[in-house]
């Protein structure tokens, strides 16, 4: 099993994909450059990466104050509870009891940012996987929590 954050291949693509909101696995913005700097790497020219986030922040509006020391949250109203650390962007996976893991909460503006840095531009965005529209950061149970980010290698930054 190797190093998502940090990996070569012998080859490059015209197309990457990370699935299953795989990006928020990487815990610090330092394994999120890195990351997106091996895609790049592994991309032509002008190839394309798409991933799919899952919207962050807007359920925490509901969150209640655990530890104000620690800036720890619980997310819900019964157990198991989530925690969100509003430092660190991290939280538990308190659902998924079998493979507990954390994640770390990036907006979208903070994803941009990123994709700038790495040298990639937004060139499509959507609201889930179907394609579509993003709507924002809806707090309506019928609106989708997930968005799907399509960045486009670029010669420069922007």
């Amino acid at each position: 099993m190797g190093d998502i954050g940090d990996f070569t291949l012998d080859k490059e693509f015209g197309f990457a994909m990370l699935p299953d909101r795989s990006f928020p696995v990487l815990l610090t913005q330092d394994d999120q450059i890195s990351f997106l700097r091996s895609v790049h790497r592994h991309l032509s020219p002008g190839g394309a990466f798409a991933f799919n986030m899952f919207q962050t922040f807007w359920h925490l509006l509901k969150a209640r104050h655990h530890d104000k020391h620690l800036n720890l949250m619980h997310v819900g109203t019964e157990p198991p509870y989530k925690t969100f650390d509003s430092v660190t962007q991290l939280s538990n996976d308190a659902e998924n009891t079998k493979y507990p893991r954390p994640v770390r909460h990036s907006t979208l503006s903070e994803l941009n940012l990123l994709l700038r840095l790495t040298v990639f531009k937004i060139v499509e965005l959507f609201g889930d996987i179907d394609k579509r529209p993003f709507k924002g950061l809806g707090v309506n149970a019928k609106e989708s929590d997930d968005y799907t980010i399509v960045a486009e290698k670029t010669k420069a930054a922007q």
